[in-house]
Formats: structure tokens, C-alpha cells, sequence
């Protein structure tokens, strides 16, 4: 189910306006809170703080404008990406069967730009070549007390596959794509999903995850089944983080047995 109505240009444009300026903000913000909190807690503690508000001002105002976008062209959620289907047992198994699969393929992917940037890093001495893990990542690394890493849980597993799908498939890629440019759509909401993680050493494998993302949304013309991938997907990546050693048995069995 795509949406019958062609979205207005100005409303798009709209929309990314104030998706940007409440992303600018979260920055600023983070900034302001960061030298506050940093005589009051510890470094980690800081960082924190400035995570939860990055994620609430960028993918949480994401869902919250959208919102008011469907309504200006008289749209529910259910119409604008599909939730009104019914075909939720369908987007769980999709997004089931592929979990594996697009987890082992990151995986094999991050490894490998990783091997390419420390081996270009070493020969051309640039420090943005330098391979580094996500700054969220960094932060789950650390010792943290139970209700903290439930609060780092829920953003990772709740509010950012919700607020990214919703963005990026939901709206860029079905506005693009409104226009008759499929291939243009797909490419634009891809690259703009692996780009806005600031990670170049999980580029790849984040351009890997964004069209296997937009391939269930095509399969089953529900958000709902990239929105469970995405979601699976990090759940699994954060029990992993906080068990290194799990992730690379786990990681090494699997390609054993293929």
C-alpha cells in the first residue's frame, strides 16, 4: 500500500527544514549540556546525556513532524506507509528471515573496511582513514548500571529504528520514488541512512542494511516489516556489544557451516 496522493514539494521541503533545524538544535544543545555536566559527571556520564538528546532532537522530532506532515494532506499512518494492511505476521517473518542473513553480511562487511581503512591508514598516515567504532557503540562498552543501559536499549532498539525507517524509507524513498525515480530513490534514502551514522567504517555494510530495508518494504508494502528488521537488528547488536567475544563465535561458526 503506497499513498495515493503525491506529496506536496513545500510540504517535503518543510518537513526536512524542521527535521534539520530540530537536528541542529539536539547539536547544540548536546554542546550546552555537555559543558554543564562535564564538572557534575563523569566523562561517559556527559557523553550520555548528549547521546540521549542527539537521538530524541534528530529520530524523535523525526516521528513527531511526520506526524504533522500526514495531517496536512489528510493522511493516517496507516495509509501514508501501509500499517493499515493487516499483514503484520508477514512483516515479522520477513524481517525473521532476514535477520540472520543481513547480521552476518554487516558483519563480514564492517570487517572487511575495516582491514582496507587501517591498511590505507597506515600507508597515508590520515587520521579520518583511522577506523572507529560509533560513539553510541563506545558508550555501551562502558560499565553501566542496569536502568542506563535500559535507557540506551530503548533508544537503540525503539526510538531509532522508528524514527529512521519513518524517515528515510517511509518518507524520502516513497516521495522519490513518487516521481518516477525508483533507482534515484532508492540510492538517495541508502546513502543518506549510512551517511547520517558518521561511521566510514561501517559505510558499507549500513548501504547493505538500507536496501535490504527498502527491499521489505517493497515486498510487503508495510513499514512495518523494516522498521522489526531495523529494530531485531540493533537488539541483536547491542546484547553482542556488551558480549564481544559471543559475537565473534557466534560470527565464525556461521561461516564455517556455509
Amino acid at each position: 500500500m503506497w499513498p495515493e496522493k503525491k506529496w506536496e514539494p513545500a510540504q517535503l521541503l518543510m518537513l526536512g527544514m524542521l527535521v534539520f533545524l530540530s537536528f541542529a538544535g539536539a547539536v547544540l544543545a548536546s554542546a550546552i549540556v555537555y559543558r554543564l555536566t562535564k564538572g557534575h559527571l563523569s566523562i561517559h556520564g556527559s557523553t550520555l546525556v548528549t547521546a540521549i538528546i542527539g537521538v530524541l532532537g534528530f529520530q524523535g522530532a523525526a516521528v513527531v513532524w511526520v506526524h504533522f506532515f500526514l495531517k496536512q494532506h489528510g493522511m493516517t499512518w496507516g495509509e501514508a506507509f501501509g500499517f493499515a494492511r493487516g499483514n503484520h505476521a508477514q512483516c515479522l517473518g520477513a524481517a525473521l528471515v532476514a535477520l540472520p542473513v543481513v547480521w552476518v553480511t554487516t558483519l563480514g562487511l564492517s570487517k572487511m573496511s575495516e582491514l582496507i581503512l587501517n591498511r590505507l591508514h597506515a600507508q597515508m598516515q590520515w587520521d579520518w582513514l583511522k577506523p572507529e567504532l560509533q560513539p553510541m557503540v563506545q558508550l555501551l562498552q562502558r560499565e553501566w548500571p542496569v536502568y542506563l543501559l535500559l535507557v540506551q536499549a530503548f533508544l537503540a532498539i525503539v526510538v531509532a529504528p522508528l524514527g529512521e525507517e519513518i524517515l528515510f524509507r517511509g518518507v524520502i524513498y516513497t516521495a522519490i520514488k513518487q516521481r518516477g525515480h525508483r533507482i534515484g530513490a532508492v540510492c538517495a534514502s541508502a546513502l543518506l541512512f549510512a551517511l547520517i551514522h558518521s561511521s566510514p567504517v561501517n559505510l558499507i555494510s549500513l548501504l547493505f542494511l538500507a536496501l535490504v530495508l527498502v527491499a521489505l518494504y517493497e515486498r510487503t508494502r508495510n513499514l512495518l516489516a523494516p522498521i522489526l528488521l531495523h529494530s531485531l537488528f540493533n537488539a541483536v547488536n547491542f546484547v553482542l556489544i556488551l558480549n564481544p567475544e559471543w559475537a565473534e563465535r557466534v560470527f565464525k561458526r556461521w561461516m564455517n557451516w556455509n
